[in-house]
C-alpha cells in the first residue's frame, strides 16, 4: 500500500498506528485503517501500522514491508531493515507477471539473505476472471507451473509456490 511497515499478529481486530517518533498515534477498530495505508491520504504520518487479526496463527508476526524497488529511499531502507531481520520471506509477485526478470533477481537476493523463501502469486481470482479461454483453470495452473519453473531455473532449487486471491480471503470467503 505505501512505505509503511504493517505488523500482524493473531489477536482480535484491532489496530495501533505508531507515528515516525515511536509514539502512538490512534488506536481503533480496522473501520478507519485504510487512510493511514494510502501515501495520499495520512499514510505519510505512519512508521509503522500493528494489526490484529483473528484468522492469524498464534505465535507467528508477518511483517509486509514497502517494496524493494520503490523511487523512495527511505522506503527501500524500511524494505531492507525488514528483511535483514526475517527469519524468512514470502516473496508476493502478481500472478500475470509471476517471473519477471526483475522479480527472479530479487528472489536471488532473498535466497542469498534469508533462511526461508517462497512465493505467493496474487491475483489469482483476477487472472481466471480475466482469461478468454474456454479452461481459465488450467491457464492458471499452467501460469503457476511456468512460474515454478522459472523460479527454480534462477535459484537453483525449487521454492515453495503458492496462488492466491486476495478478495475472497479478506471476505473472508473461501476460495
Amino acid at each position: 500500500f505505501t512505505g509503511t511497515r504493517i505488523y500482524l499478529r493473531r489477536g482480535p481486530p484491532f489496530c495501533r498506528i505508531h507515528r515516525m517518533d515511536g509514539s502512538i498515534l490512534e488506536e481503533s477498530d480496522l473501520s478507519r485503517l485504510r487512510p493511514w495505508m494510502d501515501g495520499d491520504q495520512r499514510g505519510h504520518e505512519v512508521e509503522c501500522l500493528e494489526i490484529q487479526w483473528p484468522l492469524l496463527q498464534e505465535g507467528i508476526c508477518w511483517l509486509d514491508s514497502p517494496g524493494v524497488n520503490t523511487t523512495h529511499p527511505e522506503n527501500q531502507r524500511r524494505a531492507w531493515e525488514a528483511i535483514a531481520d526475517a527469519d524468512g520471506c514470502l516473496l508476493l509477485s502478481d500472478l500475470n507477471q509471476a517471473a519477471s526478470e526483475s522479480t527472479l533477481e530479487f528472489a536471488k537476493i532473498l535466497d542469498q539473505r534469508v533462511p526461508w523463501l517462497a512465493v505467493l502469486l496474487s491475483k489469482q481470482d483476477l487472472a481466471l476472471q480475466s482469461s478468454l479461454s474456454p479452461t481459465p483453470d488450467l491457464d492458471v495452473q499452467q501460469a503457476i507451473a511456468l512460474a515454478g519453473g522459472r523460479f527454480t531455473e534462477a535459484l537453483g532449487h525449487p521454492v515453495p509456490l503458492f496462488s492466491i486471491a486476495a478478495e475472497p480471503a479478506l471476505k473472508s470467503e473461501e476460495g
